[in-house]
């Protein structure tokens, strides 16, 4: 029987175990609610939902990685009733992400008894890892509703600058005035915070103004920031009021600090491997570079390359504040690639912020001129015309000339025949890229009947080397036949017809009045 126990006993902690193994509390995550405020007025929420940041912190131990993450929020009034709850489903990368929830006032007012008291705001992040292994971490913080407030009011009519208007933010000072109102009968008297958080809910700089606001006043408010001091990237501007602690009115800006004025990360001379390589071979190109920035960043590259065909999203890159890193990928130098200076992009992409470098790489080959001249399939040609001409009228033939390569051909072009007087206007022309189309115009005069052969050699102009040679045959007419006249002599022709067939018709129409009209003997 003890045995029984004792069995009994062991299987129940080894399931134990293996539950606790299978949640486990906060090893590598953390949930932080980063922006609330303490105290806030039931005026303020007349007008707003709250706004609550949390900041979840993602750090990678090198074991498995999150498959499904969702983080709940809740708010409780003072006898833990929920009053509002939601939940949204998360992808984390590593290191910081902040997200913001809107807790409705409705909720809030309407919950509270007498419309003020304390509210209790939990946020809860749930993930599962890919070897089925769960974590929970939480987070909770107190916000006070208050009512009654001393006598006046407070509201920002007026920020200027516009930063919602503004591209981006320079790096420099501004300076920043608010417009405050108190429309009640008494005097009030407010704090007014101006703060600047970066995306992942960190306070990077603040200012503090106390003012007094007479009755029915209106007063301008005064300060200045310095965004110099901030590095390049994406922030939140948020000016808020609190009267006796407690916040009555705000305004948030999105803004974007001088995304051209620096470089976040310094991008070194790329290595080339092997040195030497020829058309066909594989390269591997090395880029080393390194995060200047005093915070983690995550680079997503591109490579693309008009010379290579080439389009290639590389694996993320994340660096950690100051540190090295290197961007490597593989090319093939394609066969058929003409000799010379060819161009690689690398785009560094990093939050809304794009670096590029530019890669040169010399191709080795033969001079481009007799690489074009040793090709058999450098350029297509087609003749378009007449088939059937008459003797002694001019017509104009088309010669088009399509380019195989993507090269720069200067060509020569002759044309002979042996019944004809040709005209070319073009001798020489310099065509290039592949499939661009020239047509060259050329006029042909017969001057005997009979069959005759329009010979067209095209040569490439610097070595007379030949490149295309080609004939085009059509019949030379003597006699003017009606299927073979030209549109201009066919109704000239039919016009003499018409004419003949109305006189003769009113001819004879005169003739028959004038037989009708004759008396009878």
């Amino acid at each position: 029987m003890r045995q029984v126990v004792t069995l009994i006993s062991v299987l129940f902690l080894g399931i134990l175990l293996a539950s606790i193994a299978n949640t486990v509390y906060a090893q590598n995550l953390t949930v932080r609610i980063s922006e609330y405020p303490t105290k806030v007025a039931t005026q303020y929420l007349e007008e707003n939902d709250l706004e609550i940041g949390i900041l979840l912190y993602y750090n990678i131990t090198g074991g498995a990685r999150i498959q499904d993450s969702a983080l709940y929020i809740y708010a409780y009034g003072d006898d833990k009733k929920v009053l509002y709850y939601d939940y949204q489903e998360v992808y984390l990368n590593p290191g910081p992400n902040l997200f913001t929830f809107y807790i409705p006032s409705k909720n809030i007012l309407e919950g509270l008894k007498d419309r003020d008291g304390y509210i209790t705001v939990e946020a809860e992040l749930i993930a599962t890892f890919e070897n089925g292994d769960r974590e929970i971490a939480k987070d909770n913080v107190s916000i006070e509703v208050v009512k009654y407030l001393s006598i006046g009011d407070v509201d920002v009519t007026r920020i200027a600058p516009d930063f919602n208007s503004m591209k981006y933010v320079e790096r420099k000072t501004y300076n920043i005035e608010i417009t405050l109102e108190n429309p009640s009968d008494v005097e009030t008297e407010a704090t007014v915070y101006v703060e600047v958080y970066d995306t992942y809910g960190s306070l990077k700089l603040n200012r503090i103004i106390n003012v007094v606001l007479g009755p029915n006043s209106r007063q301008d408010v005064r300060t200045s920031i310095n965004f110099g001091v901030l590095e390049p990237g994406d922030y939140k501007l948020v000016v808020k009021v609190y009267k006796y602690e407690a916040l009555v009115a705000s305004r948030t800006f999105k803004i974007t600090v001088a995304p051209e004025a620096i470089k976040p990360i310094r991008i070194y001379k790329e290595k080339v491997f092997p040195e030497v390589y020829k058309p066909g071979d594989f390269i591997k190109v090395t880029i080393p570079i390194k995060n200047e920035l005093n915070k983690p960043i995550v680079i997503e590259p591109v490579v693309t390359s008009k010379d290579f065909v080439l389009y290639r999203r590389l694996d993320t890159i994340t660096l950690n504040a100051n540190e090295f890193g290197e961007i490597t990928f593989v090319v093939k130098i394609p066969e058929n690639i003409t000799a010379g200076r060819k161009e690689i992009k690398v785009t560094l992409k990093y939050g809304t912020f794009y670096q590029e470098h530019k890669i040169y790489i010399n191709v080795p080959g033969e001079n481009k001129t007799q690489n074009i001249t040793e090709s058999t399939n450098v350029i297509n040609v087609e003749i378009t015309g007449e088939k059937e001409l008459l003797l002694g009228e001019e017509y104009t033939f088309g010669v088009e000339i399509t380019s195989l390569v993507e090269d720069l051909i200067p060509l020569s072009i002759k044309v002979e025949t042996e019944n004809a007087e040709v005209e070319l206007e073009n001798e020489t022309i310099v065509i290039g890229g592949k499939g661009y189309k020239v047509t060259v115009p050329i006029k042909v005069k017969p001057v005997k009947e009979g069959t005759d052969t329009l010979n067209i050699v095209i040569l490439e102009a610097d070595t007379g080397k030949v490149l295309y040679e080609t004939s085009y045959e059509y019949k030379v007419l003597a006699e003017t036949r009606i299927a073979k006249m030209p549109y201009r002599y066919l109704v000239f022709v039919l016009g003499i017809i018409v004419v003949a067939i109305v006189v003769a018709y009113l001819l004879l129409k005169r003739r028959k009045e004038r037989e009708e009209e004759k008396p009878e003997e």
